[in-house]
């Protein structure tokens, strides 16, 4: 691979050198440019936002691959499908991507897993998952990331979890930034990117795993949320119209709800009832505006077992938990390149960051009675500690994040 000279600029914050630390490491920022003691503007006029997977920056151009597009200024949802990327420069399977704005707030994340920049060069850099999130609101930004199992060069590296951190730095060579956040916030506009992973190199320039959130306000008094972090968004109680049954617990009205999910992330022992690594990320329900459409798409590779489910129709959406934060979705599933099965998942989003989220996927025959043994089943349920009376169904990711998006 013949890498050529590039000039490349960057902002430099946080520590300089390889820490031969942890293999897996978690960075969580602080709210970043929110409101103090004044009144916040409460209504959003405007949206902006955009999602990547990874990006390859060169000379000879630029590519982006599980691209949303920019988000039109009125708002709505942008969704990339599931990429599998494999240049000279880099590989990697990008799970989630996708960007949305409405009610007053922006959210955008990025998954993306088995990534592996600069091939067969001495300064390899391999990555299992790599997650970013950004989020705007009339209060202000907030953005997080994650990154695990990180090797430069063959030797584990670790951060502190700071925003902007250089974790890797040879000038004119090689520099490496972790949780790269660009506030690019004035007046009453509120915009975060957030990079998991930002590389300069000879000749190159990658991105992994982008999410960019952008709202602008029009003003007012008063917060838009109350409580919590800006940029956060409650995902407990409400919304739910119930009916009992045999005194048990209430059954969810058969309705479609108004809201949809979204996923990307990974689980493995002991938080899996499967042995080795599992990869998802889906979108599944109706969208602002076609309330009575269901729409989605899901993708999972379950690396021990080398099983590939691919669903990419939702033809199922509905309530699950008196809670209101679980929904079951469905649909016809292609199964190690196979088709002719169907799948059902029930996914549950206990609030940010999504380490008690819930995930799990059961896949049979097409027609096989529901009762029937599922030809493949993964889960994430929590067994220990059990999960909390609150949490009846909850589950704990290693990575990512599942998002109920209520419209």
């Amino acid at each position: 691979m013949n890498l050529w000279k590039h000039g490349l600029g960057i902002v430099k914050t946080g520590a300089t050198g390889v820490s031969v630390l942890l293999l897996a490491f978690v960075m969580s920022a602080p709210t970043i440019g929110a409101y103090g003691g004044t009144p916040a503007p409460t209504t959003a006029m405007s949206y902006g936002g955009r999602a990547y997977g990874l990006g390859v920056l060169t000379v000879f151009g630029d590519t982006y691959y599980a691209d949303t597009g920019d988000l039109p200024s009125d708002g709505g949802v942008l969704f990339a499908p599931f990429v599998d990327v494999n240049t000279d420069v880099a590989s990697a399977s990008v799970f989630l991507s996708y960007t949305r704005g409405f009610n007053d707030l922006g959210i955008t994340e990025a998954a993306t897993a088995d990534i592996t920049l600069l091939p067969g060069s001495d300064l390899e850099i391999t990555t299992s998952f790599v997650y970013a999130r950004s989020s705007a609101d009339c209060n202000g930004v907030s953005g997080r990331s994650e990154i695990f199992d990180l090797t430069i060069g063959g030797v584990p590296v670790g951060v502190s979890g700071d925003p902007n951190e250089v974790v890797y730095d040879i000038p004119g060579v090689l520099t490496v930034v972790a949780n790269e956040q660009i506030d690019q916030s004035w007046g009453l506009t509120h915009s975060l990117t957030v990079n998991g992973l930002h590389v300069w190199t000879v000749g190159a320039e990658l991105i992994v795993s982008s999410a960019t959130s952008t709202v602008t306000c029009a003003g007012g008094g008063g917060g838009l949320l109350s409580g919590g972090s800006s940029g956060s968004v409650g995902t407990r109680g409400g919304g739910m119209t119930t009916v009992g049954i045999g005194g048990g617990l209430p059954k969810p009205l058969h309705v479609p709800p108004a809201d949809f999910m979204t996923g990307g992330g990974h689980f493995l022992p002991p938080n899996s009832n499967r042995p080795g690594d599992v990869n998802f990320g889906f979108n599944a329900g109706p969208r602002p505006g076609q309330p009575t459409t269901t729409k989605g798409n899901l993708n999972l590779i379950d690396h021990a077992s080398s099983h590939h489910l691919k669903g990419d129709v939702i033809d199922y959406f509905q309530y699950l938990d008196p809670q209101d934060v679980c929904r079951r979705w469905a649909g016809p599933a292609t199964f190690d390149g196979q088709t002719g099965y169907h799948f059902d998942a029930v996914t549950c989003d206990y609030g940010e960051p999504g380490r008690d989220d819930r995930f799990t996927v059961e896949v049979r025959l097409q027609g096989a009675p529901g009762g029937s043994d599922p030809v493949y089943k993964v889960d994430n349920f929590r067994t220990a500690p059990p999960c909390p009376s609150n949490e009846p169904l909850c589950g704990q990711l290693d990575g990512g994040n599942i998002q109920l998006h209520r419209f």
